[in-house]
C-alpha cells in the first residue's frame, strides 16, 4: 500500500491467503491513478476481474481488480463472478451480507452475478474464440457497465500472463492498469492498440515495505480499513476452516477462535470495539498517509505546553523526536527526556530549515503568529510531501465581547477563504498565516492547520501550564479573589491536552494536505470556569472585572481575546476525516477534580 498521497476512492484489493483468497477494502493511491502508486497485495481468488464502485462528494468511481486462476479465465472463458457467486451460495453467504461485512461504501462485484451469467456467452463476439482477451474483455466489460454504469478507471493486474490482455482491454479510455504480480507468467501479451489509440497506461507497483505495512496497520487500528470476514470457526473446527481456504470457497478472511469463547473480544479498548462493530468514519476529503513505524519528527515549541506534551507522546510511542531549544539549559532538559535538542530560535531560518529537511515530519507548536519561522519551514519542506502541522488558536474567531455572550458558532467551512467571514483586525494576521500554511499544499507540503480551542489539563513536557485557565488561577491565588471579565457570560469551546495530542498523532498519520481542523470537545462560560477555580482555591464567589483592570493585569490581547471574548467552534471535520474520538468533555469538572493535582493530564 502506498505510504503517501492516498486518494479519494475506495476499492477492493486482493491479498494472499495460501491457496485461497483474501479481499479487503483498501484505498486507491493517487500515485496509482497518476504515476505509478501501489496498493499492496498479491494473489486472489480465481477469475479474471472483480469490480467495485464508490460514491463520494466528487462523483462515483468504479474499479476492477484482477485475480489469480490456475486455469485462468482468459484461457478458459469462465466467469470469475459466476464462480464467486457459487462459492458464496455454497457457504450460504449472500452478496448483501458480504457487502455488510466489508463496511466501507464499496459495493462488491459479486452482486452483478445474474447479469454476468446472462452476458457471459462468447457467441456475441463473432470470429473470436471464448478465450480471446478481447472476447473475455467484452463480456467482462458488459458485466461492469451493467453493474456500475461505466468502465473501470483503474485495473489492478495481479495475475500476469493469463489476464493481462483482458485487463488492458477492460480499462476505460485514458485508464490505468497497475501491474503488481505475475502468478501465471512474467511474459505478458496485450493488444498495443489500446494503450496507443485509447491513451491507456500500464504502470508498475511494488507491493508494500515495512513502513507502508505499519501505515496500514495503523489505519486498521483506527477503524479506517475494515477487513471482510467471511466466517469464524471455533478452535476444534480448525481443519474445516483450512479446508474452506484450500478449496477456495471463501471470500474474505476466515477466523479461528483460539482461547476466546466468542468473537469480538480481541479489542479491549471501548472506542476500538465500537469502531470494530460500527461503521467506518465518513470520508469527505482526500487522505494521505506517510506514517512510519519510526519517524524523525522535529517539534518547535518542544519546551512549551502543547509542543512539550506532544513531543513526550511521540517519544513514548517510539519516534525519534528533536525539539527546538533556545538555551543550553533547555537543551539539557530536553535531552534528559529523550528528545534531541536543536539549539536555536524561531528567527534562525538556517537552523529551522536544516532541522526540517532532516526530519520526516515537522510540528510547529511554538508561536501561532511567527510568520518568518513558518516561511522558513515551508521553504525547507517544499516539494518533499512531508507533513507540516501548524498550531493555531480559535481566538481567530473571537470577538471583542468583554464578557457578554454570543450565539455565533463557527465550523471549518465558515472560515474558509472566499466566504463572508472576516476576522477581527487584531486577528487578521494570524488568519493570513494559517492560510499561508494551507496554501503550502500547492508547493508539495502536506500542510495542516490545527486550530485549538481553550486547552485544559496539566502538560506532560517541561511546561505544565496552558494559557487561559492558569492565568485566572494565578490571579485568584495572588489576590484572594477569582475574577472574570464583565458578567462572565462569554463562552469558549475547550479540549483536553490528551485529546489534543491524540489529534496531532492522527493528523501526522493521515491528514490530507491543506486540511484545517478546529480542535474542541465541549464548551463552557468563563463565569462557570472562574467560579470552579474560586471553589477549588477557597476564594468565595467569583467577581466581575472591568476590561481596563484586566488589560492592566494580563495585557490587551489576553484580556480582550483570550479571556473576555466568545470563541465557539465545532470540530466535526477531525472526527469525520481522521476518526478522532476525544475522551474528555467537561472542563469545569476537570478544574474541580484536577486543578491542584501534581500529576500530568
Amino acid at each position: 500500500m502506498a505510504a503517501e498521497d492516498l486518494g479519494e476512492p475506495l476499492a477492493l484489493r486482493a491479498g494472499p491467503s495460501g491457496p485461497g483468497a483474501t479481499i479487503t477494502p483498501g484505498r486507491v493511491s493517487k500515485r496509482a491513478r497518476n504515476s505509478g502508486g501501489t496498493i499492496g497485495g498479491a494473489d486472489s481468488a480465481p477469475g479474471a476481474c472483480r469490480t467495485t464502485t464508490t460514491a463520494s462528494s466528487r462523483g462515483t468511481t468504479h474499479w476492477a481488480v484482477c485475480a489469480r486462476s490456475a486455469t485462468a479465465s482468459a484461457e478458459t472463458g469462465g466467469s470469475a463472478v459466476n464462480r464467486s457467486m457459487r462459492r458464496l451460495r455454497r457457504r450460504r453467504i449472500s452478496p448483501a451480507a458480504y457487502r455488510r461485512a466489508s463496511v466501507h461504501p464499496a459495493v462488491v462485484a459479486a452482486a452483478i452475478s445474474s447479469r454476468c451469467r446472462k452476458n457471459a456467452s462468447p457467441k456475441a463476439e463473432t470470429g473470436r474464440g471464448p478465450g480471446d482477451p478481447a472476447a473475455v474483455g467484452q463480456r467482462l466489460g458488459r458485466c461492469v457497465r451493467d453493474a456500475v454504469g461505466e468502465d473501470p478507471h483503474i485495473v489492478f493486474e495481479h495475475v500476469g500472463r493469463a489476464t493481462c490482455g483482458v485487463s488492458v482491454f477492460v480499462a476505460r479510455r485514458g485508464g490505468t492498469v497497475v501491474t503488481c504480480g505475475s502468478s501465471t507468467g512474467y511474459r505478458h501479451e496485450f493488444d498495443n492498440r489500446h494503450p496507443w489509440r485509447r491513451l491507456k497506461r500500464i504502470i508498475g507497483s511494488h507491493g508494500a515495505d515495512l513502513h507502508e505495512q505499519a501505515a496500514v496497520h495503523r489505519l486498521l487500528d483506527l477503524g479506517r480499513l475494515r477487513p471482510a470476514l467471511t466466517t469464524t470457526y471455533p478452535l476444534h473446527e480448525t481443519a474445516e476452516a483450512a479446508r474452506l481456504v484450500q478449496r477456495n470457497l471463501h471470500l474474505g478472511k476466515v477466523g479461528v477462535l483460539a482461547l476466546a469463547p466468542r468473537p469480538g473480544l480481541g479489542a479491549r479498548n471501548g472506542a476500538r470495539q465500537s469502531r470494530a462493530r460500527g461503521a467506518a468514519p465518513e470520508r469527505t476529503r482526500r487522505t494521505h498517509v506517510i506514517w512510519r513505524s519510526t519517524m524523525r519528527i522535529f517539534v518547535t515549541g518542544a519546551t512549551g505546553y502543547i509542543g512539550g506534551s506532544l513531543a513526550d507522546r511521540l517519544r513514548g510511542t517510539g519516534h525519534d523526536v528533536s525539539g527546538l531549544a533556545r538555551t543550553e539549559e533547555k537543551a539539557r532538559a530536553l535531552r534528559e527526556r529523550g528528545i534531541t535538542p536543536v539549539l536555536g530560535d524561531l528567527d534562525d531560518a538556517r537552523v529551522l530549515g536544516a532541522a526540517a529537511r532532516a526530519a520526516d515530519a515537522v510540528v510547529n507548536a511554538a508561536d501561532s503568529d511567527h510568520r518568518p519561522a513558518v516561511e522558513a519551514l515551508v521553504a525547507a519542506l517544499a516539494g518533499t510531501g512531508k507533513p507540516l502541522l501548524h498550531t493555531s488558536g480559535s481566538s481567530i474567531v473571537a470577538d471583542d465581547a468583554r464578557g457578554a455572550v454570543s450565539q455565533r458558532v463557527f465550523t471549518e467551512t465558515d472560515v474558509e477563504p472566499g466566504g463572508p467571514w472576516r476576522a477581527e483586525p487584531d486577528k487578521a494576521p494570524r488568519v493570513d498565516l494559517d492560510r499561508f500554511v494551507l496554501a503550502a499544499a500547492e508547493r508539495g507540503v502536506r500542510s495542516v492547520v490545527l486550530c485549538n480551542s481553550l486547552i485544559y489539563g496539566h502538560g506532560y513536557g517541561l511546561s505544565r501550564d496552558s494559557v487561559q485557565l492558569p492565568r485566572l488561577a494565578r490571579q485568584a491565588e495572588a489576590s484572594g479573589v477569582a475574577r472574570h471579565i464583565g458578567p462572565g457570560h462569554n463562552i469558549w469551546s475547550n479540549v483536553h491536552i490528551d485529546d489534543v495530542a491524540d489529534l496531532y498523532e492522527l493528523a501526522l498519520a493521515s491528514a490530507p494536505a491543506g486540511a484545517f481542523y478546529f480542535v474542541e470537545n465541549g464548551e463552557a462560560p468563563f463565569g462557570e470556569l472562574t467560579q470552579a477555580i474560586a471553589d477549588v482555591l477557597g476564594c468565595g464567589a467569583a467577581r466581575p472585572w472591568g476590561i481596563e483592570a484586566a488589560i492592566e493585569e494580563w495585557g490587551y490581547e489576553p484580556a480582550v481575546y483570550a479571556l473576555g471574548s466568545n470563541s465557539r467552534v465545532r470540530g466535526a471535520r477531525a472526527r469525520a476525516e481522521l476518526g478522532w474520538t476525544p475522551r474528555y468533555d467537561d472542563a469545569v469538572e476537570w478544574i474541580r477534580k484536577r486543578l491542584t493535582s501534581e500529576e500530568s493530564g
